[in-house]
């Protein structure tokens, strides 16, 4: 949904570097959020034992979503202005 949207909101013109930025970013994301998770992971365990408190690192996850969640609504609120910009007929 979020590739319909952007291919929506974005001019042809700069499409495919647009899109090429989304996968970079994406695919950047989802290399560095393992590493992201486990360091939290060590930060709020002890060493040397079996972790029992994950919350906050599945906090580092959630926030990846807030953040695409948070970027999708500021997309559809610029369309959306840009739709009113534009004068019918």
């Amino acid at each position: 949904m979020l590739s319909t949207a952007f291919t929506e909101a974005v001019s042809p013109a700069y499409l495919g570097a647009g899109l090429a930025l989304r996968s970079l970013l994406g695919f950047g994301a989802g290399a560095v959020a393992p590493l992201v998770f486990g360091r939290v992971l060590d930060l709020t365990n002890e060493a040397g034992t079996t972790p029992t408190h994950w919350g906050w690192a599945f906090v580092t996850l959630g926030l990846g979503g807030v953040l695409a969640t948070w970027c999708a609504w500021g997309l559809a609120r610029d369309r959306a202005r840009a739709a009113r910009a534009v004068p019918a007929g």
